[in-house]
């Protein structure tokens, strides 16, 4: 089996000398030839990834995840992934059926524990004690091993199902999102995972690891990593039972969950708030109030002819199939709603004792529009024959996703323990979801959300500020007379935006620039970027045409610069490779050597989302 070091980002630097820089995070291919990564079956770009081939897809995509985790996290020494897609009858791991089946297994190489660590009785894993002592404890050797199904969306495996090879973030109905799969996995090698077997509540001949003493029991109000094994296992699949705890992550918390809206009415008999489900297309929800006055038709499927009543108060519109035939959508009800000046949509079911819904649609309206059953429209309905109904929409007492404290982020603990995913991800009821949950939902971008918070709180030095990495797409050298492409990542991990951002490229004289696309595509350098958002992760492609005299080493420096600079920026990253004058390809020698604990990515389709 051929090895290739895939370079994901090089030397990241900063005007700031206090150890301002990022990760170097490297990709390693140990696929065969024809195999995964390098499979060579023929494609078509998608969403900026310009791989022709489904394995250079999946390695651009892989390189761009270690772009944007390279440069959030700050390491002095390497990190090195060990990648490869693999069948069910390459690794019997792989379980998969038509319906169901696991997309990828993350191990990681070694958990360290050291006096010398800052938790000396915890278990940290390599990547993370080695960028804490500043030394390669495990030279030689990968430090996050990364597997794959390849045989996602074949009849026997997941067939309705395959992957988004995309950089953008824009996947279809039935596609996931590979690129959230990989920095979903890259998250666990860094040290987001129990060392628990949550079956049995044991750690095994393993100490916790570092993460596990971050964990708190929510129901006996104490350390988890202190309990006893019977302890441990009583909590493990229980919902709500067990959450994450830590500085970072109590300070990230209002930055990222919301707050779930609530409705009330002053009719007696109704308890408040009254069920409710905000719709997917619904504009902000104030914490006001208004008349609630029925629709006229009620149903909304035609113009209302009741616009004057319904100005600046909210209107309540029932649920209905078809009008002349003619589907009559929630969307379609609610913008004849806003368009009458209405300040609120109070949609109500048609069917009795049915389940709320959480009515979907496109484009969002700029009202508040929520769902609630019949008989409480019903109950509004009738009061207002009589009384003014006053409808009030408020929030809940907490945050979604934590517990009673408001600060600690609650974690996967289903009633069935899944002995892969159960403590080593979020629970599944923030708003909006988060990345480490067991399911891939189509909202997750690349923002990383909480994440980085919680790594923060296990000892990893975090970027807070602007930060830019380049790094060469594909393999490691360049060749004269070719055309290589490039990858600019721009995050901004500042708690704020950055105000007019410009990104420059510089690289060895007579080269030149092919193409741009992606958030700069003005052909040349500097590129203004305005004002980035905080949170972004913008990414550009750079193609050039280098020269038959290209320099060896072939050297390409991105800068990035902001009006408002702060000291925590990383303004300056240099990707350095070879120059090859043949063809020839280098490889690295021997093999990745698997150590210490193993977590299962596992992923079964559950609409809406993927299970992980």
């Amino acid at each position: 089996m051929s090895l290739r070091q895939i370079a994901a980002s090089l030397v990241v630097l900063t005007c700031f000398p206090q150890a301002a820089f990022g990760a170097d995070i490297l990709i390693q291919d140990t696929n065969a030839p024809g195999k995964g990564l390098n499979d060579p079956t023929q494609v078509s770009p998608v969403g900026l990834n310009f791989g022709t081939t489904r394995g250079q897809q999946a390695i651009i995509l892989l390189q761009y995840a270690a772009t944007i985790w390279g440069a959030t996290l700050r390491s002095s020494i390497p990190i090195v992934v060990d990648s490869a897609f693999v069948t069910p009858t390459d690794d019997a791991r792989f379980v998969c059926s038509s319906t169901a089946g696991i997309l990828g297994i993350t191990a990681v190489a070694a958990f360290i524990s050291t006096q010398s660590l800052p938790v000396p009785a915890a278990g940290y894993p390599v990547a993370l004690a080695n960028a804490l002592l500043g030394e390669d404890l495990t030279p030689g050797e990968a430090h996050i091993i990364s597997r794959f199904n390849a045989s996602v969306g074949t009849a026997a495996c997941l067939q309705n199902q395959s992957f988004y090879y995309g950089l953008e973030g824009k996947p279809d109905a039935g596609q996931d999102d590979l690129l959230s799969v990989f920095l979903h996995e890259f998250s666990h090698g860094f040290g987001f995972l129990s060392a628990v077997d949550a079956a049995s509540g044991s750690f095994g001949s393993n100490p916790p690891s570092i993460f596990d003493f971050h964990v708190w029991d929510v129901t006996d109000a104490t350390p988890w990593q202190s309990e006893t094994d019977a302890q441990r296992q009583a909590v493990a699949d229980s919902v709500g039972a067990l959450a994450l705890q830590g500085q970072a992550l109590a300070a990230a918390v209002p930055d990222f969950l919301e707050y779930l809206p609530t409705f009330s009415v002053d009719v007696p008999g109704l308890q408040n708030p009254v069920p409710f489900a905000p719709a997917g297309f619904s504009g902000p929800f104030p914490l006001a109030g208004a008349p609630v006055i029925a629709a006229q038709p009620l149903d909304g499927c035609s113009d209302l002819t009741n616009a004057s009543a319904l100005a600046g108060n909210f209107a309540l519109i029932q649920r209905s199939g078809s009008d002349g035939g003619v589907t009559c959508r929630f969307l379609d009800k609610a913008n004849r709603a806003q368009d009458a000046g209405a300040a609120g949509v109070i949609l109500f079911n048609d069917q009795p004792d049915a389940p709320l819904i959480s009515p979907s649609g496109s484009p969002a309206l700029s009202i508040p529009v929520g769902f609630v059953s019949l008989e409480t429209g019903t109950a509004i309905m009738q009061r207002a024959g009589v009384a003014t109904v006053i409808g009030t929409f408020g929030q809940t007492a907490l945050r979604t996703g934590v517990d009673s404290s408001g600060d600690r982020v609650l974690l996967y603990t289903p009633p069935t323990v899944a002995s892969v995913s159960s403590v080593s991800h979020f629970g599944t009821g923030a708003t909006p979801a988060l990345l480490m949950e067991p399911t891939i939902q189509p909202s997750v971008l690349y923002q990383l959300d909480l994440t980085p918070a919680v790594l923060s709180d296990l000892g990893w030095s975090v970027v807070k500020g602007l930060s830019v990495v380049v790094a060469k797409a594909l393999d490691p050298q360049i060749y004269p007379n070719q055309d290589p492409s490039y990858l600019l990542t721009l995050v901004n991990r500042r708690p704020l935006a950055a105000n007019d951002v410009s990104l420059n490229l510089t690289f060895p004289a007579g080269a030149t620039i092919l193409s741009m696309a992606g958030a700069c595509t003005t052909g040349t350098f500097p590129c203004s970027l305005g004002t980035v958002a905080p949170g972004a992760v913008l990414l550009t492609v750079v193609t050039l045409h280098v020269p038959s005299a290209a320099p060896d080493p072939f050297v390409v420096t991105a800068m990035a610069s902001a009006s408002n600079p702060s000291p925590d920026d990383v303004l300056l990253s240099t990707s350095v490779v070879p120059t090859v004058l043949s063809t020839g390809c280098s490889s690295t020698a021997g093999g990745p050597t698997l150590l210490g604990l193993v977590l299962l990515l596992l992923l079964v389709p559950q609409s809406p989302g993927r299970r992980l």
